[in-house]
């Protein structure tokens, strides 16, 4: 167990996004009020879109990747693991996404839980087996085939809006986005997650669409209903960020949000930190809003 601790966190640790993240120091008044989820036109100038596509996507892709969780049932008695069926090598399991967020995790509480999900496991639910994690891949954008280096079982550590989680796992050092502060109207870019998957999953190809908007932040709300994008790609998730650039070839980014599939629509869950109070590395819950 030790040694797929290791592994799961040397994974991890290569996460680490490798451009300058930090929180923006601007403050946004608030001007207007509800949510502009519009997208910009495509008819930008050529700066712009080689900001769109090559500097922001390539500071992103590696903290912000699909996760797949598999899980057996343990037979608290005999200490054997079932699979769902012979012909399976699990009993169940979720894919989703994962995002690298002040030294741990946002994720769907699917990914921390994937038996709650399952319609299988209320059958064997409160008797003697108990669900565990018996594989976890990954598949980062560029990569292709899911990849299972280990075991990610993170803690939960606090919670925000639809259904989202964070966690930590014992000794993560991958850092990860920091929250963006202020409220008001913002100009930001929602990333989502689009995941194309291969029978076998050898040719599963995870990849980004991006999209610039403008966005009104209010204090006193939590989730933001946001418009799927026009895709037949399974869609996972998604990021809101605020950029700015920090110099050629770098860009500063703060996570204004995570979008994820709630009660049938996709909700953006905010994450933007009081202008006054916790400094940036303190993880404020969702109840504290």
């Amino acid at each position: 167990m030790k040694k797929l601790l290791f592994l799961i966190i040397l994974f991890l640790s290569s996460l680490v996004v490798r451009a300058q993240f930090g929180n923006l120091k601007d403050v946004l008044k608030q001007e207007e009020k509800g949510v502009d989820t519009t997208t910009e036109s495509t008819n930008n100038p050529k700066e712009d879109v080689l900001f769109d596509f090559t500097i922001l996507e390539e500071s992103l892709k590696d903290g912000f990747c699909c996760i797949k969780q598999d899980f057996q049932l343990e037979d608290t008695i005999t200490g054997k693991h079932y699979n769902y069926g012979d012909a399976q090598k699990r009993f169940g399991g979720e894919t989703s996404f994962l995002v690298l967020f002040d030294n741990g995790f946002i994720l769907s509480e699917k990914i921390l839980y994937p038996w709650e999900y399952d319609r299988n496991y209320p059958d064997y639910k409160n008797k003697q087996y108990k669900p565990v994690i018996n594989k976890t891949s990954f598949l980062k954008v560029g990569q292709k085939g899911w990849k299972s280096d280990g075991l990610f079982e993170p803690k939960e550590e606090g919670s925000f809006a639809n259904g989202l989680k964070y966690a930590k796992m014992e000794q993560t050092i991958a850092v990860g986005l920091k929250r963006a502060t202020g409220y008001g109207k913002k100009e930001v870019w929602i990333v989502w997650l689009l995941l194309s998957e291969g029978e076998d999953g050898s040719e599963s190809i995870c990849e980004f669409l991006t999209q610039k908007t403008e966005l009104t932040i209010e204090k006193d709300n939590k989730s933001y209903k946001m418009e799927r994008p026009d895709t037949k790609k399974t869609v996972l998730g998604g990021i809101v960020v605020e950029p700015m650039v920090g110099g050629i070839g770098t860009i500063n980014v703060a996570l204004v949000g995570v979008v994820s599939q709630y009660d049938d629509e996709y909700k953006m869950a905010l994450v933007v930190q009081h202008e006054t109070g916790a400094g940036s590395g303190t993880l404020i819950p969702d109840d504290s809003y």
